[in-house]
């Protein structure tokens, strides 16, 4: 090829390259960091209006509301809360006098807004640290505000907040945060998920679901059976928590992928039990893989414990298990194609139910929020949001992949004079991990409201170990609901 043919070739295509270059990073900068700004009144009940800001974050009319502006027309309520903010932190004290910096309520025009883009900026309400998304920004006066989602905000400052779509309104109530979950789901609740339940673990009584008998990715909710597997060894004498796990050349090699979460070095010994806390609070996936080598000798003896256990369980022909941690993987075959664990609703609420009872020690795990693990000189921390922002909340494990969503099984204790409820939420296949917080803690809110509603009670043994006294209770509870 001569030298004139070359340049021909090269030249366009290095203009086209440069101009990439300069001009990709303005649209993702442009896509990122700015945002339909615009005016929203809020009436309160006593008929006072105030002028809130609202940013509309990626699609129109989901709305994310200015906690200054919010302060403000809380003040002189029996809502009213106090905020400060500095670029490291907000604090929100409920029952506190806000006052104001300048800029609140007043008007904006129309117009595109710059932020520092949607993630979870540092909130404490009354000294709890919470895991709620928002948007940094500024007001008018140029002082700093949050943007947090209108349903976040009325979960967490307990407001009966709600749109009036036909009037173009925010409403402010004067009673408690409360769930209509007919509206809700004729709304698009499930519009946002896959498969969704929530349910009462001690009795088994399901208050709602949806789609629960769909089969979806169980990504790293899987994590749940292997725990269980784990647990089931333990009783049966095969092992110990105090045992010294080895880590082998696979984990290492795992824990060093982008999939990892904890570098790990062949020949370490590590505690069983710590192990445990890795796979359920960050979800260790090389951890995952450790407990399984320690227990069969290898993931694929361990997987058919897993699947042997589902089956005992009586889970449905739509749950089953590759892995031991719920990572895709390629399959063995000429036009390799990404396999994945499944699970359906309904399963993982019999799933969660048998550890719950079975092992209810998995409490005290899962409901802390950071561990320290003194062999790999880390601190771990819990990646379930209702941990933060639903105080009661006990666990259990989140899930993601590109396949699955975002997606939650989450546990929370109701205690009243008639005992305690084991409330179960479950949800898979959210966009994105904003979307999984609100879903997620919609539905548990829902669940808490029926749990302190329902008079339903089995007056029998507590929640049944094995197979067969599972699968009859559960036959025994569908016939009372009918």
């Amino acid at each position: 090829m001569s030298g004139r043919v070359l340049h021909k070739i090269i030249y366009p295509m290095a203009i086209i390259f440069v101009l990439l270059i300069c001009i990709i990073p303005a649209i993702r900068s442009d896509a990122i960091t700015h945002k339909v700004l615009e005016n929203i009144e809020l009436v309160r009940e006593d008929g006072e209006v105030f002028m809130i800001k609202a940013i509309h974050h990626s699609y129109g009319n989901n709305r994310y509301v200015s906690l200054r502006d919010m302060a403000c027309a809380l003040a002189g309520t029996d809502k009213s809360i106090g905020v400060s903010m500095d670029s490291d932190r907000t604090l929100i004290v409920t029952g506190g006098n806000y006052e104001p910096v300048g800029g609140e309520g007043i008007e904006f025009e129309y117009k595109e807004y710059k932020t520092d883009g949607i993630t979870v900026n540092p909130i404490s309400i009354d000294e709890r640290d919470c895991m709620y998304f928002s948007f940094a920004g500024t007001n008018s006066e140029g002082n700093r505000d949050l943007y947090i989602s209108i349903t976040d905000l009325a979960m967490a400052l307990n407001l009966d907040l709600h749109i009036d779509a036909a009037a173009g309104q925010l409403k402010l109530g004067s009673g408690d945060f409360h769930i209509d979950f007919d509206e809700y789901v004729e709304q698009g609740l499930y519009d946002e998920v896959y498969s969704a339940l929530v349910g009462d673990a001690v009795t088994g009584v399901i208050y709602t679901s949806f789609n629960e008998e769909v089969s979806v990715c169980a990504a790293s909710t899987t994590k749940l059976m292997t725990y269980l597997c784990v647990m089931d060894a333990v009783s049966a004498g095969e092992i110990t928590l105090e045992d010294d796990v080895v880590i082998s050349a696979d984990v290492q090699a795992l824990s060093k992928t982008s999939d990892g979460v904890i570098r790990m070095t062949e020949g370490q010994r590590v505690k069983l039990k710590d192990l445990l806390y890795a796979i359920l609070l960050p979800s260790s996936n090389e951890a995952a893989l450790a407990l399984a080598e320690h227990i069969d000798g290898t993931e694929e003896t361990f997987v058919k414990r897993m699947n042997d256990k589902a089956g005992e369980l009586y889970l449905s022909e739509n749950t089953y298990f590759y892995n031991c941690h719920g990572l895709p993987e390629y399959s063995d075959t000429v036009a390799a194609s990404k396999i994945q664990n499944h699970i359906t609703a309904s399963d993982m609420f019999v799933l969660a139910s048998h550890i719950l009872n079975k092992y209810p020690e998995i409490r005290d795990i899962t409901s802390v929020t950071e561990y320290r693990l003194e062999v790999f000189d880390t601190d771990i921390k819990n990646t379930n949001p209702l941990l933060y922002n639903l105080p009661g909340t006990i666990g259990l494990k989140t899930g993601t992949t590109k396949a699955s969503g975002s997606s939650l099984v989450a546990a929370y204790d109701l205690k009243d004079e008639s005992g305690t409820k084991t409330i179960v939420a479950i949800e898979y296949g959210a966009e994105d991990a904003a979307t999984r917080n609100t879903v997620t803690e919609i539905l548990m809110r829902y669940g808490i409201q029926s749990g302190r509603m329902s008079s339903f009670t089995v007056n029998e043994e507590s929640f049944p170990y094995t197979a067969d006294a599972i699968i009859k209770r559960l036959i025994q509870i569908k016939s009372r609901q009918r």
